[in-house]
């Protein structure tokens, strides 16, 4: 299995964890394409979780604003926790996936993913065909996803 660096700072992402995020979102689909706002919500969501936080490495420790680039160069931002609450059939496949992804981080770099790789994966994913994942994804195919605190 390969890995390269993200280009954020020393970040890394790898094949395995974007087959994973791959299949993940695939199975997503299968059911009903979310829209990348509400697929964006859900991530935030399970950032902020009790999981999340055993599960994740440098999630902020207040609120989780993700924000999306598109290609466009338009962005937007969702927030966790936050009165709009996502979608729990979201929350429990990318709690899964994470759980997964980070299996495979400790096993090849012995450290569990940052908020950031877990990003950066779904943004490699998202970045080719993002109409098979999501509903919007044709309309606003997304460049970048990161995570910040405010």
């Amino acid at each position: 299995m390969s890995w390269w660096d993200s280009g954020e700072n020393d970040d890394v992402i790898g094949d395995q964890p974007a087959d994973l995020v791959r299949h993940s979102l695939q199975d997503i689909a299968s059911r009903r394409k979310p829209k990348l706002e509400e697929l964006l919500r859900a991530i935030a969501a399970v950032a902020k979780s009790e999981a999340g936080q055993k599960m994740l490495e440098n999630v902020p420790a207040d609120t989780v604003h993700v924000t999306a680039k598109l290609k466009s160069d338009e962005t937007f931002s969702v927030r966790a926790p936050s009165d709009d609450p996502a979608d729990d059939n979201l929350v429990a496949a990318l709690t899964d996936n994470l759980s997964s992804l980070q299996k495979q981080y400790q096993e090849y770099i012995e450290r569990n993913p940052r908020l950031s790789e877990w990003l950066s994966v779904f943004a490699f994913v998202l970045r080719y065909k993002p109409e098979e994942f999501l509903e919007d994804g044709a309309a606003r195919p997304v460049a970048d996803l990161k995570a910040s605190a405010r």
